[in-house]
């Protein structure tokens, strides 16, 4: 070989494994997400709780409620889980929420036993399949909850395949945190399994998509093949991360839960905390993820709605405060996500371990005739039509405008091909008046309440807010 063609290739080769190298290193918020299917990016997602959800707690009574749903604007249910729930009595294998819960319910959603069955306390196979089929005459997806970390002490896996589970020192199985038995993910096996399970609930069901119980507890590189394998059933389902895990989103997630924005709502309603921090939890969140990162923003959920028991936040943060957070998650970048019976401003307890004969741990539906359910309800249907009427909403970043007010007032821009729609929240119950730096004052309002501008300074009422 001539010393030259030997140099031609050596520098090829070198400038190849010095671009494998560029892209390895290169800062993960300036790679860009996977491209999502576009109802994900739209969407109005609505958790379900089956139990909490109708007196009677299954999928064909819920079936009827569809009709209160599409009213609200929902686009996507999602279910906790809906598989045969492991009913083990011993207290030693109940996690600590439901000990807390003192309902004696021995079955969690959360515990499974036969990840292919559905819990005859919810229905039938057939009856899940004639909700799916009619959410989608309707127009709604649906996905389901998977809990692939774990599983119940006598589940049927724990009976037939011992060898599926991560083992202490001592060779017991070992449990997580929840005091479940623990699959062992660094075996194939294992693996194979829930690949299956998760093609045949797309086959089964035609279910849209899944979200993922604490899925960052088990490895993405699983994730990620999962992905591979349900695309080939169908290519545009969402997968759903529990979890913060910052390079979900590069292939195999579409979505992912915001517990560092939820926490920051919590400290400025329950702590009495600056707005303030609401922006810097947002601007933290965008600055470590990947370009056009989707977060699942929220104010409740089944696990809130455990430990919120008796003081539900339509209690203790009124309607109004729980009003001016719903017009923030539906303004801001993400997707919106409203727990089942928020529609209607329900303050009935809710358990995951709780229903009609345990605890009646049931949405109150005799109030949805009354004035307070109905002003939540066409104020959600209102926040739906806005954020579905213009991509600006569901496709454009997020532009801080600095005010005179950060403890109490939140202002930004939605931008979008050169457009930009001014959006401006007062988060505390006192009144307040402030200026905008650069943002002129708008000429009308496409959904306002409690706002004045005179002279450039703005006031809001309580809890107020405009989106321009």
């Amino acid at each position: 070989m001539k010393i030259s063609t030997f140099l031609t290739r050596f520098s090829f080769l070198a400038l190849l494994l010095g671009a494998a190298t560029l892209f390895a290193e290169e800062p993960l918020h300036e790679r860009t997400a996977r491209q999502s299917p576009e109802w994900i990016q739209n969407a109005v997602m609505y958790q379900i709780n089956t139990r909490a959800m109708t007196p009677e707690g299954t999928v064909a009574a819920i079936k009827e409620k569809l009709p209160i749903l599409k009213e609200a604007g929902v686009t996507v249910i999602y279910f906790c889980p809906l598989f045969t729930m492991d009913d083990d009595m011993r207290q030693e294998f109940w996690s600590p929420r439901q000990v807390q819960s003192k309902l004696g319910n021995p079955k969690n959603p959360y515990r499974m036993n036969d990840y292919d069955k559905i819990d005859p306390e919810y229905g039938t196979e057939a009856d899940v399949r004639a909700f799916v089929d009619e959410a989608h005459r309707q127009g709604f997806h649906v996905m389901f909850d998977l809990v692939y970390l774990h599983c119940g002490p006598e589940a049927t896996l724990v009976k037939t395949h011992p060898e599926y589970f991560r083992r202490n020192e001592d060779g017991s199985i070992h449990l997580t945190r929840w005091k479940f038995p623990e699959f062992d993910f660094t075996k194939p096996e294992v693996r194979e399994y829930f690949y299956g399970n998760m093609e045949f609930l797309v086959r089964t069901f035609d279910v849209d998509g899944f979200r993922m119980d604490v899925a960052g507890a088990i490895p993405l590189d699983f994730w990620e093949e999962a992905r591979r394998r349900v695309d080939k059933v169908k290519p545009d389902c969402c997968f759903f991360a529990e979890g913060t895990r910052l390079e979900d989103q590069l292939f195999a997630f579409d979505l992912n839960y915001g517990f560092p924005f939820n926490s920051a709502l919590r400290g400025v309603y329950d702590q009495n905390k600056p707005a303030k921090i609401l922006r810097e939890c947002v601007e933290k969140m965008t600055a470590q993820r990947p370009k056009g990162a989707r977060i699942a923003h929220y104010l409740d959920n089944h696990d809130i709605s455990n430990d919120d028991w008796y003081n539900r936040q339509d209690k203790r943060w009124t309607n109004a405060g729980v009003d001016a957070a719903l017009a923030l998650i539906f303004t801001l970048d993400g997707v919106p996500m409203l727990y089942c019976g928020e529609e209607i401003a329900d303050i009935s307890r809710h358990s995951l371990y709780g229903s009609t004969k345990y605890g009646n741990c049931v949405i109150d539906w005799s109030k949805l005739p009354t004035e307070t359910a109905q002003n939540r309800l066409h104020f959600v249907s209102a926040l739906s039509t806005l954020r579905r009427g213009d991509p600006i909403f569901s496709r454009g970043t997020v532009e801080w405008v600095e005010n005179s007010a950060p403890e109490s007032v939140l202002s930004f821009y939605r931008v979008l091909d050169g457009r930009k729609i001014l959006v401006v929240l007062n988060m505390k119950k006192a009144p307040v008046t402030f200026t905008l730096e650069n943002a002129p004052a708008p000429a009308k309002f496409r959904l306002e309440r409690g706002a004045e501008i005179k002279d450039g300074a703005w006031t809001l009422d309580s809890f107020g807010f405009a989106v321009e």
